[in-house]
């Protein structure tokens, strides 16, 4: 009995050391795609968000569009020029902004 025991420890003692081989090989491998797998989960993740999100995307490209063609400046002038056509909507949709976010969980505000 005791040997048959001392022939299990021996061969579990062999096993584990095979594991402890097996796992540093697996990690030397993981550590080799490690950075392109974060790379490519990134990517996945600005995708994701570009798909989500089509307005800002559609805001960017037209705002870089606008700025290559006028200019910070044009842009500046459009801007301050829409501003002043546009004040009184633009302070009322910024007044409805900010109610929203200061009213209390649970309670609805009235329009």
């Amino acid at each position: 009995m005791n040997k048959r025991l001392a022939k299990i420890r021996a061969q579990r003692h062999k096993l584990l050391e095979e594991i402890e081989m097996q796992r540093s090989e697996i990690s030397i491998h993981v550590q080799q795609i490690e950075q392109p797998l974060a790379l490519l989960d990134t990517a996945i993740s600005a995708a994701r968000f570009l798909y989500r999100h089509p307005a800002w995307v559609a805001g960017s490209i037209s705002t870089l569009l606008f700025l290559r063609h006028k200019g910070y400046w044009g842009f500046a002038q459009v801007g301050g020029q829409l501003l002043f056509r546009y004040r009184l909507p633009i302070i009322l949709m910024i007044r409805k902004i900010f109610s929203r976010a200061r009213t209390p969980p649970g309670k609805l505000s009235h329009d």
